[in-house]
């Protein structure tokens, strides 16, 4: 399922009200910037600082990470 497809979601569940979304790209992979990678063992380093910035900046304190892929690689590094 691509990104785009992911919003909908929001949405259909009823929460697009009071949810918002954060969707990163692997590195070097979609829309990103080249940058260097080691097959996704530093996404989770990007999203963990992503959620930091996110808390600092808008107060993002409760987060649900819905993942698969490589994205669910990450998550479990975290």
């Amino acid at each position: 399922m691509s990104a785009p497809n992911l919003l909908p979601l929001l949405d259909q569940a009823g929460l697009s009200a009071t949810h918002a979304a954060f969707l990163p790209d692997l590195r070097n992979s979609g829309t990103s910037e080249r940058a260097p990678t080691d097959l996704g063992l530093q996404f989770a380093d990007d999203l963990a600082s992503s959620l930091e910035r996110l808390a600092a900046d808008y107060g993002t304190r409760r987060v649900t990470v819905y993942a698969f892929s490589m994205g669910a690689v990450a998550t479990a590094w975290m």
